[in-house]
């Protein structure tokens, strides 16, 4: 499904074509778009980066959300809050163990990744992080639109519906089928996603 597509099926369902709702088309769809991301990682939001760093603090990439692993020079960083970093290792010098985030800015992601002990020598790392989902709005297609198209369009439904102040029972069959192609989207990405099991290591018995 393209967004062409997307929009005209909006206002063939919501049977609206007006032109202050078709303006207001692509924030609908914004809209939408955040009520699956808030619930769901989807697989097109795993991203992977590598470079090198020579220096205790590394930029993360601009549309970074979440951190899933940081490798330094093959080792596995543990993620530590700044103050523990400041507390256990100061200003000392050796090979990286443990990092953390510093957000100094609100609503937005972190602006610093702090590595300890601080490299004396520039090192490799390989960092995996969500990032910004990609919007249909920007990119005519995109993983929800191509894989899962239902879920994009009822959640794109239940916000349009609300900005035409629709009836009650025409919402409340919106969001029924818009949890049941939110639970199909679940499963894939549940499934496809591995764990970390550093972060995330298996129960023991």
């Amino acid at each position: 499904m393209t967004y062409t597509e997307l929009s005209g099926l909006l206002q063939d369902y919501l049977e609206n074509s007006e032109t202050s709702f078709v303006a207001n088309i692509p924030q609908v769809v914004k809209q939408g778009e955040a009520r699956i991301y808030n619930q769901v990682r989807t697989m097109d939001q795993r991203k992977t980066i590598t470079d090198v760093v020579s220096t205790g603090t590394i930029t993360p990439p601009e549309d970074f959300i979440e951190m899933l692993y940081l490798m330094v020079d093959g080792v596995m960083l543990k993620q530590r809050q700044k103050s523990f970093l400041r507390t256990v290792y100061g200003d000392t010098t050796g090979d990286a163990e443990s990092y953390s985030l510093d957000y100094t800015t609100l609503y937005s992601g972190a602006s610093t990744i702090n590595i300890a002990p601080i490299p004396t020598a520039e090192v490799s790392y390989e960092m995996s992080y969500a990032g910004a989902p990609y919007s249909i709005t920007n990119e005519e297609e995109t993983y929800l639109s191509v894989n899962f198209p239902e879920c994009l369009l009822y959640a794109c439904l239940l916000e349009g519906d609300a900005y035409n102040k629709g009836a009650t029972d025409m919402l409340t069959l919106y969001g029924s089928r818009f949890e049941s192609a939110l639970a199909a989207l679940k499963r894939s990405a549940e499934g496809l996603q591995l764990e970390d099991e550093y972060r995330n290591p298996p129960v023991r018995n």
